[in-house]
C-alpha cells in the first residue's frame, strides 16, 4: 500500500482532535448554560444578581466567533447552529415567542443526547 503521508500529518490530526475537544466542551457547557439562561431571562426582573449572570452568559455566546457549520464537519451535527439560534431566540423571546424558545431548547436537547450517545460509544471502543 502506498499512503500519502503529506495528506494527513500527525500535526493535522492533533489540530483536528483539539478542535473536536474544544467544540465538545462548548456543547457540554451549553447543555448547562442554555437552560439556565432561559430560566433567568424569564424570571430576572428586579433581581440584580440574575441580571448580572444573564449578561455574563450572553457575553459567552456573543463573543463566540466560529462558523456554526464547523460542527457539521467536525461532529457531523448542526449542534452549533441550534445552540446559537437557541441563544438568540431566548434573548429575543418577546419577538419569537415562548413556543419557539421551547422548541429550540428541545431540538438542542435531542441533538445533544445523540452526540452524547456517539461520544460514549466511541469511548467504549
Amino acid at each position: 500500500m502506498n499512503y500519502k503521508l503529506d495528506d494527513m500529518r500527525t500535526s493535522n490530526i492533533q489540530s483536528i482532535n483539539t478542535a473536536v475537544n474544544v467544540m465538545k466542551h462548548f456543547v457540554e457547557l451549553s447543555a448547562k448554560l442554555l437552560p439556565y439562561y432561559e430560566k433567568i431571562t424569564r424570571n430576572s426582573e428586579g433581581d440584580l444578581q440574575a441580571q448580572d449572570e444573564e449578561r455574563k452568559i450572553a457575553s459567552v455566546y456573543e463573543s463566540y466567533r466560529i462558523d456554526p457549520k464547523s460542527s457539521e464537519v467536525l461532529l457531523d451535527s448542526n449542534i452549533l447552529e441550534i445552540i446559537l439560534e437557541g441563544f438568540r431566540s431566548i434573548k429575543k423571546r418577546s419577538e419569537v415567542g415562548e413556543n419557539r424558545v421551547k422548541q429550540l431548547l428541545r431540538d438542542f436537547h435531542d441533538e445533544y443526547e445523540k452526540l452524547q450517545a456517539r461520544w460514549n460509544y466511541a469511548l467504549m471502543n
